[in-house]
C-alpha cells in the first residue's frame, strides 16, 4: 500500500463556549460535560473549553471492569475504595473560608488549586445507587470540583448522573452534552431548563 496523503477533520467548539464556561465557574457553578467520548478526548476537550486548567488536579475514576459476571463483586469494591480515597483526600485539603478566594482544595505545598473529577461510564456502572454512603461522597465530590467530566456514558448513565445530581443539588450546577457542546440543562437557584449556549442557533441533529 503506497500512502498518498492525509485528511485531518478538525471537531472545533462552538464560538465563546470557553468564555461561557469560564464565567460559569467564576459565579461558582459547577458544570458537568456528559459524553460517550473516550476519556482521552474528553479531557482534551475539557482543556479545550476551560473545564480544565493548566494547574487542575484531576481525580480520575475509571477503567474499572469486571472480565465476567463472576467478577462484579470485586469490581463494586474497587469502586467503592477508589471513590473513597476521592472523597477524603478531597475532604482532608478542603478549606472553607469566608468568601472564594479564601475557600477550596489547598494542596500539600499550601497553593489553592481547582480540581476536575473524571469518570467513566464502565466504572459508574459499579455505583451503587441504594448504597447511601457512596451517594454522600458522589455529591460532596461534585459540590467541591471545579468541573466534572464524565465520558464514554451510556444514555441511560447520562440520565442517572444529571437525576442523582439534580435531585440533591443545593448549589448551582450546569450539565453541558457533549456534542460540539451546543446545549445545556441547568439548574440556577433552583430555576431549572436548557438552551442554547450561544444566541441565534439551534444544536445540529
Amino acid at each position: 500500500m503506497e500512502l498518498l496523503g492525509i485528511t485531518a477533520i478538525e471537531d472545533k467548539l462552538q464560538d465563546q463556549v470557553p468564555e461561557v464556561i469560564a464565567d460559569l465557574a467564576k459565579a461558582g457553578i459547577v458544570v458537568w460535560m456528559l459524553t460517550g467520548d473516550k476519556e482521552e478526548t474528553a479531557v482534551n476537550i475539557g482543556r479545550s473549553c476551560n473545564l480544565v486548567l493548566s494547574d487542575s488536579k484531576l481525580f480520575m475514576l475509571v477503567g474499572i471492569e469486571a472480565a465476567d459476571a463472576s467478577h462484579r463483586h470485586d469490581a463494586m469494591e474497587k469502586y467503592h475504595r477508589r471513590i473513597t480515597e476521592i472523597y477524603e483526600d478531597i475532604k482532608a485539603h478542603w478549606v472553607e473560608g469566608t468568601d472564594p478566594t479564601t475557600s477550596g482544595y489547598r494542596d500539600d505545598n499550601g497553593k489553592f488549586t481547582s480540581i476536575v473529577f473524571v469518570l467513566d461510564g464502565p466504572s459508574f456502572g459499579y455505583f451503587d445507587p441504594d448504597n447511601q454512603e457512596q451517594t454522600d461522597m458522589f455529591l460532596y465530590i461534585g459540590k467541591c470540583v471545579r468541573s466534572v467530566i464524565s465520558c464514554r456514558l451510556t444514555p441511560n448513565q447520562k440520565q442517572c448522573c444529571q437525576a442523582r445530581k439534580g435531585e440533591h443539588c443545593a448549589k448551582g450546577y450546569v450539565f453541558v452534552y457533549r456534542r460540539w457542546c451546543q446545549r445545556c440543562e441547568y439548574d440556577l437557584g433552583g430555576r431549572r431548563g436548557s438552551r442554547n449556549l450561544w444566541k441565534g442557533r439551534s444544536p445540529s441533529r
